[in-house]
């Protein structure tokens, strides 16, 4: 058992009232989510009746060490989250690690970790997926390092922002506890691809080098003082790193963290092997998101559910920018080689999502120190050459708006050839 600082492992108290409790600042009433068929009677019947044998968050540690796959850290954060969980504080978290138990149990979880090692679309249902996370709460899954690894020991651990991760495991929690008291959503499918561009495509990219196109800029829309999360219908951008999820399971927090965290769907695309490769991207279509939150970075925090799950209503897109944060000079990113990379990234993605326009935003900036307007022109191309409309969201930043909008009205109605001859005047060594 860790060395847990300050408190003891927390207890699980059954006094029969959980089903009167309210998930944490959401309004929700916890008792109103299962009307439907739903697992908890089940767990009851667990062959292995864990909710009879795990009755403190001591326990559950070492059952989830004695059955996992656990490298020799602390869960500090695990006991601290279960402690500040109120609407848990009952029979009903018994009943809610009993019924994790089941579920995780419920179908072959190697065989669906396999199904990501050797096919690159992969379709499961919901319950398919739920399956995968209830394994990865008990850190079941095969893993090669702990940086690609789905389970959830890192988040449990107090190592790194402790606050941002007590927050994230609530989400995860939230998730786990909708799932198993609303199986009327189980059949339901998400897909997930890792796509790359073809050989004929790659000579065509290679051929046209944007400088001699006649092809016409793609329309644009700028969307101020709204979070990119808000666009329907359209192919949402996840500013993605190489290794898709980034630090979602550890103590990152920025655009890709987020959304992985309150979509929980979105994080079985980890099972991918492999980081992303210069001419890749992830596409996860029909994902829902679950959790509402506020705040960003180390502000994050977890409010409760959604009145019912949101639909993107398009897929997500996950392209890698490079991180010119670390080991590049302050020039390299306007390079010939740099530009033509990212315009080969965020092509490969925009053409490879069925909807007929892109939402996107500072891909690449931020964090990663890429020059903001650089990067627009570069997604704006890549819309052009995929034939896509972009929507690209600013959020807050007037600066940001102001420039791109400038950019915009200068270049709309022209040709590839034309905005090309200006991007010149940016690079080191021209495309």
């Amino acid at each position: 058992m860790s060395n847990y600082k300050n408190k003891e492992p927390y207890q699980f108290r059954g006094n029969g009232g959980g089903g009167n409790q309210r998930y944490p600042g959401s309004g929700n009433n916890a008792g109103g989510w299962g009307t439907g068929q739903n697992m908890f009677g089940n767990a009851q019947r667990s062959n292995r009746n864990v909710g009879g044998s795990i009755r403190s968050t001591g326990d559950l540690e070492m059952f989830i060490r004695s059955e996992g796959r656990v490298p020799s850290w602390d869960f500090a954060v695990l006991h601290d989250t279960f402690h500040e969980l109120e609407w848990l504080k009952h029979q009903q978290l018994i009943d809610f690690v009993s019924g994790v138990v089941t579920l995780a149990e419920s179908q072959d979880h190697l065989a669906l970790q396999e199904r990501f090692r050797r096919d690159k679309s992969v379709v499961l249902s919901r319950h398919e997926v739920s399956v995968l996370l209830a394994n990865a709460f008990l850190c079941r899954l095969k893993y090669t390092d702990h940086k690609s690894s789905l389970n959830f020991n890192s988040l449990y651990s107090s190592r790194g922002a402790r606050e941002v991760k007590k927050e994230k495991l609530k989400c995860l929690v939230l998730y786990l506890y909708f799932v198993l008291t609303n199986a009327h959503y189980a059949r339901e499918t998400v897909t997930y691809r890792k796509v790359k561009m073809h050989a004929d495509d790659e000579n065509a990219f290679r051929q046209l080098h944007f400088a001699d196109s006649p092809i016409l800029l793609s329309e644009v829309d700028i969307i101020p003082n709204q979070s990119l999360s808000e666009a329907k219908g359209v192919a949402q951008v996840d500013f993605a790193n190489k290794g898709i999820g980034g630090g979602v399971l550890s103590s990152g927090s920025l655009q890709e963290e987020i959304k992985f965290i309150t979509c929980p769907e979105l994080l079985v695309s980890k099972l991918f092997p492999d980081e992303m490769q210069d001419d890749e991207a992830i596409i996860v279509e029909n994902a829902r998101c679950y959790i509402q939150y506020t705040g960003y970075a180390n502000s994050f925090r977890c409010v409760g559910l959604h009145p019912q799950p949101l639909d993107f209503e398009g897929p997500l897109l996950a392209i890698d920018a490079t991180d010119f944060s670390r080991g590049y000079g302050p020039n390299e990113q306007y390079q010939q080689s740099h530009v033509l990379r990212e315009l080969k990234k965020a092509y490969v993605g925009f053409s490879n999502v069925a909807t007929d326009a892109i939402a996107t935003g500072n891909w690449g900036g931020g964090a990663f120190k890429g020059d903001a307007e650089l990067k627009f022109k570069i997604q704006w191309l890549a819309a052009s050459l995929a034939g896509k409309k972009l929507f690209y969201y600013p959020y807050t930043s007037d600066v940001l708006k102001n420039q791109i909008h400038q950019v915009v009205l200068q270049f709309r109605g022209h040709t590839m050839r034309q905005f090309s001859v200006q991007l010149k005047h940016n690079f080191v060594t021209y495309i």
